[in-house]
């Protein structure tokens, strides 16, 4: 009887690690998918990928994101120079994925490996104008901005933005307030916000309390709270 309970233990225990490894590989997938579609200019795919469950730093899923690299799997190629700290493995995965058009590869091997930025912020301007990578558009926007060429990191900036890109849509918010535009920059996160994008509804729920309009801080809040944002749940009572 005692064999037949351990058995039945035993069984218990190595069919729900075989689950478990199943879902992070069914998650993993999902993430590969997220990546393809990111690196293809949709950003609610690329805002996907930074709420996935951080499970991809664990042995098995290593060993599984390799398998599917080696499979030409590029997104997976990819993934292995973000979760690597070997400078010429990071480097490689990173040359590898971009030679088969994995775009954001592309991006990611500009900004992080080209020690010239006059010469990386030129291929990153090359990869937005002419490939129309909206991943290295909003690093070029980032370029221009630290350069302190504000126009051009506007006109950037904004092109992602009109994109669809709503993370670009707050560096074109914050340019606009430092250039004095306020107005312009308040309309922008407003009508992100109204895109979902729940950065841009917190941003908006600040500038309008710290203007005194508690009311509306209050709306911009609650949809910040509704997207997700537990601080802005929090903060709805004290108004």
């Amino acid at each position: 009887m005692k064999k037949i309970l351990f058995s039945i233990f035993y069984c218990s225990i190595l069919f729900g690690n075989e689950a478990q490894i199943a879902l992070e590989y069914a998650i993993l997938e999902e993430m590969f998918n997220n990546l393809n579609s990111c690196s293809n200019n949709n950003f609610q795919s690329c805002d996907k990928i930074s709420k996935m469950p951080q499970i991809i730093h664990n042995n098995e899923a290593k060993e599984y994101i390799n398998k599917r690299c080696n499979e030409k799997n590029m997104a997976a190629c990819y993934t292995i120079s973000t979760i690597t700290n070997d400078f010429n493995t990071k480097y490689n995965s990173l040359r590898l994925a971009c030679q088969n058009q994995f775009e954001l590869a592309c991006t990611y091997l500009v900004s992080q490996f080209e020690n010239n930025s006059n010469k990386a912020l030129k291929i990153l301007k090359q990869q937005c104008d002419d490939e129309k990578n909206m991943n290295s558009c909003i690093i070029t926007a980032l370029y221009y901005k630290g350069f302190l060429d504000k126009e051009n990191a506007l006109k950037y900036s904004k092109l992602a933005c009109d994109n669809n890109f709503y993370n670009s849509c707050l560096i074109q918010s914050e340019l606009l307030i430092s250039m004095n535009e306020k107005q312009k920059s308040y309309n922008i996160l407003e009508n992100t916000c109204y895109k979902n994008y729940e950065p841009a509804c917190f941003e908006a729920a600040n500038i309008n309390f710290k203007n005194g309009n508690f009311k509306i801080s209050k709306k911009f809040l609650e949809h910040s709270c509704m997207l997700g944002n537990e601080l802005s749940c929090s903060k709805i009572n004290g108004l």
